[in-house]
């Protein structure tokens, strides 16, 4: 497999600072024992409870362990991490400051039968006042920062790690390209660049990665002075939207589903009907949001499922 190959071409290194295989295991159970994470479910009440303390506590039974840490290297042509200043090219290659697990999954099993993961994890927000000095924003290095972001693990020496320049690393930022489909992309164009905003999202039941971008309209103004566009009113209509994603294969174009709704996304959930069509479950990012459910027409198996449906 291509992935393999990928993987024995780079340097592997165990990386700190950043997320816990807790975290991960919640979102692949099969993988529980292997991240090291107890299958023991926990008991109802904690013994010898602590006073809240400023510093995580580690639940009895449990073992926390970093994986990624942001500035860390994901692209083979990575920089160096140096955030004074920096630079776009830095941000758009190496893990970003803000981070959501959408959660694993597993890719086909490779030849050197070493096991693997690929993590997928949405980058909501680029706080100028934590992340660049004085707090003085630079918006051509925040629009890399935010997005999501794709990462290759591999099991070794008894723990998960990183693999820099893993065949599947990938960054989504304000400058990918991505398709438009579903019933606004005849209104609004079928082709668009970037993601915006990316609250949360998760694995659909068929392997790809939905991410629920968030309000896109503060990223559009702090935008406007880049070179992709965004102080062109008839850019904002492209944002808003679901993205699908292929975790799997690095040169799958996003696509944004129209056809799920334009609303500032909170989370994204997904279920199949007994029939097999898809009914995605999304959270409005307000106060006073609602709770909506999209059901597909079709069960069609050709990536077109979440195109039509009610």
């Amino acid at each position: 497999m291509a992935a393999a190959a990928g993987c024995n071409l780079v340097k592997r290194r165990v990386l700190l600072g950043g997320l816990s295989l807790a975290a991960l295991s919640t979102n692949f159970a099969p993988a529980q024992s292997a991240l090291g994470v107890s299958t023991t479910p926990p008991p109802l009440a904690l013994p010898n409870p602590q006073a809240a303390k400023a510093d995580d506590t580690v639940g009895p039974g449990f073992t926390r362990l970093t994986i990624i840490r942001w500035g860390d290297a994901l692209l083979p042509d990575s920089p160096d991490f140096s955030p004074n200043p920096l630079t776009p090219e830095q941000a758009g290659t190496q893990f970003p400051y803000d981070a959501t697990l959408l959660g694993v999954l597993a890719p086909p099993p490779s030849e050197d039968n070493i096991p693997r993961l690929i993590m997928v994890l949405a980058n909501p927000d680029a706080p100028a006042r934590m992340i660049f000095p004085g707090g003085v924003d630079n918006p051509a290095a925040a629009g890399k920062l935010q997005g999501g972001t794709i990462i290759n693990l591999q099991f070794l020496s008894g723990r998960w790690v990183t693999v820099d320049g893993g065949y599947q690393n990938r960054r989504l930022t304000d400058g990918t390209l991505c398709q438009i489909s579903g019933p606004a992309a005849a209104a609004i164009g079928n082709t668009v660049q970037g993601v915006l905003a990316p609250q949360g999202g998760c694995i659909s039941p068929w392997g790809t990665a939905l991410f629920g971008e968030g309000d896109p309209a503060p990223w559009l103004t702090r935008l406007a002075t880049t070179d992709y566009g965004y102080n062109d009113p008839t850019q904002a209509p492209k944002f808003g939207w679901i993205t699908e994603v292929n975790p799997l294969d690095p040169s799958f174009i996003p696509i944004k589903r129209t056809a799920l709704g334009r609303f500032p996304k909170a989370a994204v959930a997904v279920a199949v009907t007994p029939d097999g069509r898809p009914v995605v479950f999304m959270s409005h990012n307000n106060p006073a949001g609602f709770l909506f459910r999209f059901i597909a027409a079709t069960n069609a198996t050709d990536g077109t499922a979440l195109d039509s449906g009610i």
